[in-house]
């Protein structure tokens, strides 16, 4: 496994003419799934190393009766890394509770109570829109997981040097071009959840009772326009397929999402449709909270705190979705 971050030099790619690959250039070597490069270790699932055709892969089965770099034993490396993207998503709702659960902390103090008619409207505007974030999640992370199992998919393709961005001067990959339609498709699961984030953001910095709280404010950049939903998954999530740690909100932001301002990238010669890729991986795109979330007081729900706090409210937050 290559060191976080390490990104192997593809200046091969540099010589690619008018989006014509040579037979060279079909290989199973892509650098973002180098840690799984073909092995001798039967205990760890791998990549073929060269293009192979199989009949019988259950993760991204699209792939089945043609030559692909997946073999089956990688099956159950796609369905971790899907999780540990599932573990992350469910790490922002965390940060949300957190931060709701501190905003009722000030209500209930004297400072509250002495602050004018429209500081407590503006406290309770911040509050109501933390509520929204989380009424409108569930579809966006539905998206979010779905265009992520495409991107993991991406993995079986040895055609992978047409969809790859590169950077002219380090010869590193620097983005996957996702398709126009897999990007607003994504905006469209995410948009109220976005409008949602960006009232937050908003409610926030006009509310001064607000700057009392020591709790983060939830980082939630991402989702505050499609320009940079899309970018989140061409420079973050695609650049990173196997999450494999503990990142937490940092790379919602958007010093993280837009990674290569003043870098020169050769463009890539096609799109990767991730949606579409995603909707044929076989992996559970749905998602789901654990049952390990922010609550930890054994109540019925993870985020029961939550719930309760937005019911009061009048803002209702759906509870099946953490049944």
């Amino acid at each position: 496994m290559h060191p976080a971050g390490f990104l192997p030099s593809v200046v091969a790619l540099l010589a690619l003419q008018g989006g014509q690959l040579g037979a060279k250039d079909i290989n199973c070597r892509n650098p973002l799934f180098a840690g799984h490069w073909f092995s001798t270790n039967e205990e760890i699932g791998h990549l073929s190393p060269q293009p192979q055709t199989y009949a019988d892969l259950l993760v991204c089965p699209q792939f089945n009766g043609r030559p692909s770099c997946c073999t089956p034993s990688i099956a159950s490396q796609l369905r971790a890394a899907l999780a540990s993207w599932t573990h992350h998503l469910q790490a922002q709702l965390d940060d949300a509770q957190r931060y709701l659960l501190a905003l009722r902390e000030i209500r209930k103090t004297q400072a509250f109570n002495n602050t004018a008619t429209d500081e407590k409207a503006h406290f309770d505007e911040a509050m109501d829109a933390v509520c929204s974030v989380f009424k409108s999640h569930q579809r966006c992370f539905d998206g979010i997981l779905e265009v992520t199992s495409g991107l993991l998919c991406f993995a079986c393709a040895p055609d992978w040097k047409r969809y790859v961005g590169v950077e002219k001067k380090s010869g590193g990959i620097a983005m996957v071009s996702i398709s126009e339609s897999s990007c607003g498709h994504l905006w469209m699961q995410c948009r109220d959840m976005g409008l949602a984030s960006k009232r937050l953001l908003d409610k926030v910095l006009d509310s001064h009772l607000t700057r009392r709280v020591a709790v983060p404010l939830p980082q939630l950049d991402a989702f505050q326009d499609e320009e940079l939903l899309c970018k989140y998954a061409m420079n973050v999530i695609a650049l990173r397929p196997f999450l494999f740690t503990s990142l937490h909100a940092p790379i919602f932001t958007k010093s993280h999402i837009d990674m290569h301002p003043d870098k020169e990238v050769l463009m890539p010669h096609s799109d990767w449709d991730a949606v579409n890729e995603g909707r044929q991986s076989q992996l559970p795109t749905r998602f789901r909270v654990q049952r390990e979330g922010a609550d930890s007081s054994g109540s019925k729900h993870p985020y029961q705190a939550t719930l309760d706090i937005c019911r009061k409210k009048g803002k209702v937050v759906q509870e099946n979705i953490w049944m």
